[in-house]
């Protein structure tokens, strides 16, 4: 996270990400990081969740590009971190509710960038697979977004799919979890998970932030690895 000095105290600056298309702007202020931590702080709620990953930014940009397909949408994110794609969405009109195993940084943000939001996000901690009586009594939702929720831990993949198919299965047939990720190794696999939860995973077209705008930041955009790890990153649809 961004640091400075000021009359002896040590003050965060949050990022800013600009979206713009068709005269349409839409600008964030974001605290998170962009150094990976130490494999000794890497546990979980314990440096990751602060992390602006690439294929967060790349799943914020595909939202704000299909901004018209969110618009007056319930929108349901996991593992929300820093919560980009999240606030995107709440941004061009989507009913959005952050979920994270430690939701201090995405409730931050969400109230940093109040006063663009029509409806404020709510904040909800959830560990995935762990249903406790708040998550039970969440609605039904449109849209769930994850970015990055398949990572380095293929323990956790199972509860992942379990808690997407949980919320699908109170939610309307044409529902759907829309995830970017970036593949990192080929022997990390989901399908068989899948079909044991019944459920089906459709890949869509590559997305190089067509709408991403600097914004005061010089040439690199601040996610982890910068731009070069836009490439690797993939965007799946998952539905029943």
């Amino acid at each position: 996270m961004k640091t400075r000095r000021k009359g002896g105290t040590r003050q965060r600056e949050a990022r800013r990400f600009r979206f713009s298309d068709d005269g349409m702007v839409v600008e964030l202020s974001i605290f998170g990081s962009t150094a990976v931590p130490t494999r000794q702080s890497s546990d979980r709620g314990t440096g990751y969740e602060q992390l602006i990953w690439a294929s967060g930014l790349v799943l914020a940009d595909y939202i704000f590009t299909n901004r018209q397909q969110f618009e007056g949408k319930r929108v349901l994110e996991l593992g929300a971190g820093a919560g980009l794609a999240g606030l995107t969405a709440a941004s061009v009109g989507s009913n959005v509710t952050l979920t994270d195993a430690n939701c201090s940084l995405c409730g931050e943000n969400c109230n940093a960038n109040a006063s663009i939001f029509s409806v404020l996000p709510k904040v909800i901690q959830f560990e995935w697979g762990r249903f406790t009586e708040e998550v039970e009594s969440l609605g039904g939702v449109d849209i769930i977004i994850g970015a990055d929720t398949f990572y380095d831990n293929t323990d956790e993949y199972e509860d992942v799919i379990a808690s997407v198919e949980f919320f699908l299965r109170k939610s309307p047939p044409s529902a759907f979890f829309l995830t970017a990720y970036q593949q990192r190794s080929q022997g990390r696999c989901i399908a068989d998970l899948l079909q044991h939860w019944g459920l089906r995973a459709e890949p869509l077209p590559s997305h190089n932030l067509p709408c991403v705008v600097q914004a005061g930041l010089g040439v690199e955009i601040p996610v982890v690895g910068g731009y070069r790890s836009i490439s690797s990153v993939s965007l799946i649809r998952i539905s029943h």
